[in-house]
């Protein structure tokens, strides 16, 4: 009798880890998956999910290589991709890595991101959130244009936000960090959304015409008189209905 019921769970502890075996072969299936470079490896679950793994500096896209079926990119116009989570151990974000990707509502980056290239994230038009980590140290040009982000956070570590990055995003106000000492060409130009920003006291540049369009700009917030008078503007043009403050008096 004992014997019969070793048996017994031997043969049901069997079906259990057949059955295991047969749901854990059906999800690698639905995967897809392939390798960028060779530091770098992707993996696509069915549920939209990309993940990137790898060490180093994230490899260039180049000549035919945006249609190598080795890469995400095949997957560009399939609204395929729902989600990035880029691991620890990548160190930045290639030139036109993601750029419209529409499908794309949420990225997660890891600490070790120290730059975001050129047109990473462009006209994303879901893409309407991002958390940036410590570490991050600087924003390439057009990065996040034209995306759907109506909000972000940004660093400390970061330095320097260049041409065109937020360029008609639909954000509503931003609070720049402290060590932010220069801010591009057009960087918020044509955010239309845009009701506030909090200048640090560390800028000391802002680029021509970094907040043209910007119609719903009421509030532009600085440290100090002193840190404003610090700044280089070039050919800044601001609407005449934003209210610029220092401190808690009114300019």
């Amino acid at each position: 009798m004992k014997r019969n019921s070793v048996i017994g769970k031997l043969l049901g502890l069997t079906v259990v880890l057949t059955l295991l075996a047969a749901l854990w072969c059906d999800q690698a299936m639905a995967a897809e998956y392939g390798t960028w470079g060779d530091l770098f490896w992707w993996l696509l679950e069915d549920s939209g999910q990309l993940t990137i793994s790898g060490n180093g500096e994230m490899n260039e896209f180049t000549g035919t290589s945006w249609e190598s079926s080795r890469s995400w990119w095949k997957y560009q116009y399939s609204n395929t991709i729902k989600s990035v989570i880029i691991e620890e151990g990548v160190t930045s974000i290639c030139n036109r890595a993601f750029i419209s990707f529409n499908s794309i509502t949420s990225v997660t980056l890891p600490k070790s991101v120290t730059s975001i290239g050129d047109y990473a994230f462009g006209y994303c038009n879901n893409l309407e959130s991002i958390t940036l980590q410590e570490g991050l140290t600087s924003i390439g040009k057009n990065a996040f244009q034209g995306s759907g982000l109506k909000t972000i956070t940004l660093p400390n570590s970061l330095t320097s936000i260049d041409d065109y990055v937020f360029q008609a995003c639909r954000l509503t106000n931003i609070t720049l960090p402290n060590g932010l000492t220069s801010i591009g060409d057009h960087a918020f130009d044509g955010c239309g959304c845009l009701t506030s920003v909090t200048l640090p006291e560390s800028l000391t540049s802002i680029g021509e015409d970094a907040f043209m369009n910007c119609k719903s700009l009421s509030d532009l917030h600085i440290g100090s008189l002193e840190s404003w008078l610090n700044i280089s503007f070039h050919d800044v043009y601001i609407t005449s209905a934003t209210k610029v403050q220092h401190g808690h008096t009114l300019m």
